[in-house]
C-alpha cells in the first residue's frame, strides 16, 4: 500500500503512535512485511510471520502450512525477516522498537486531551496532546514535498523539546510556531520540559502524595544524543 517507502512507513506509524487511543499493529507491520494479493479476502494480510531466512520463513517446519509464506521479490522472507532486522541497527524493526519505547515514556499520548491545531499548509496535520504535567505538539507532513509551515498553538510557548532528536528547540514565542519538514516528515515536540525534567516532576508529585515514586532512579530516562533516523 505504501510502496515499501521507508519515509511513508515511518509517517504512518508515527500517526498510529501519537493519535488518541491505543496503537494497534498487525502481525508483521513492525518489520514491513508485504501482502499476498493472490490470496482471497483477509487472507492476503494473514500470511505467516517471517522470522528468518529459512524454511517457511522460520514460521513452521511443516511440509504444508495453511497459508503460504511470502517468498521471493521485494517482500519475501529471504529479504524481510525478524532475524535480519534485529541485526541491523537502522532496520525498520529497530526504529519501531525505539519509537514504541519513546511513546511509552510519553504520558501525554493515549488518553490525554487531544487538540487539533491549525496549520498554514493543508498537507500538514498538527495536533497537541495535553497531559497532566506537560503537552506534546505533533506535526506530520502528509505530502511528498518539503514544507515550511506555521502552526497556530493558541498560546505562547517559551521552550520546545524535540523528543526525536533529544534536544531543546527554539520557540517563536508568539502563539504560533514555524516548522520545516522533509517529505513525509514528522516531529514530536514537548512543550517546556525535557524527558528528564518531566520524569523527575512525576516522581516528585508521587512522593508528595505518599505514593511510591513512578520513575525510580534506575528507570529514569537516560540522557542520550542518539537520534531516531
Amino acid at each position: 500500500m505504501l510502496g515499501n517507502d521507508r519515509r511513508r512507513l515511518e509517517l504512518a506509524h508515527s500517526l498510529v503512535l501519537t493519535l488518541p487511543g491505543t496503537p494497534v499493529l498487525r502481525n508483521g507491520d513492525e518489520i514491513g512485511m508485504g501482502e499476498d494479493l493472490d490470496l482471497e479476502e483477509r487472507d492476503a494480510i494473514r500470511t505467516p510471520m517471517q522470522w528468518a531466512n529459512t524454511k517457511n520463513g522460520g514460521f513452521s517446519p511443516a511440509e504444508h502450512i495453511v497459508l503460504p509464506v511470502v517468498s521471493g521479490g521485494e517482500f519475501g522472507y529471504q529479504k524481510v525477516n525478524v532475524t535480519a532486522e534485529q541485526r541491523d541497527p537502522g532496520s525498520f524493526l529497530n526504529w519501531v522498537e525505539r519509537m514504541t519505547r519513546l511513546r511509552l515514556r510519553s504520558p501525554e499520548f493515549g488518553t490525554s486531551r487531544c487538540e487539533w491545531l491549525e496549520a498554514s499548509d493543508p498537507a500538514v496535520l498538527a495536533h497537541c496532546c495535553h497531559g497532566k504535567d506537560s503537552s506534546v505538539i505533533v506535526v506530520h507532513n502528509l505530502s511528498g514535498r518539503q514544507v515550511e509551515v506555521t502552526v497556530e498553538l493558541g498560546r505562547e510557548v517559551d521552550v520546545l523539546f524535540d523528543l526525536l532528536k533529544n534536544c531543546a528547540d527554539q520557540a517563536d514565542g508568539d502563539g504560533r510556531q514555524r516548522f520545516r519538514l522533509e517529505p513525509y516528515g514528522y516531529l514530536w515536540m514537548r512543550e517546556g520540559r525535557s524527558p528528564e525534567s518531566l520524569a523527575m516532576a512525576i516522581g516528585d508529585d508521587a512522593t508528595r502524595c505518599g505514593q511510591p515514586e513512578l520513575w525510580p532512579a534506575e528507570r529514569r530516562i537516560p540522557t542520550a544524543s542518539r537520534t531516531v533516523d
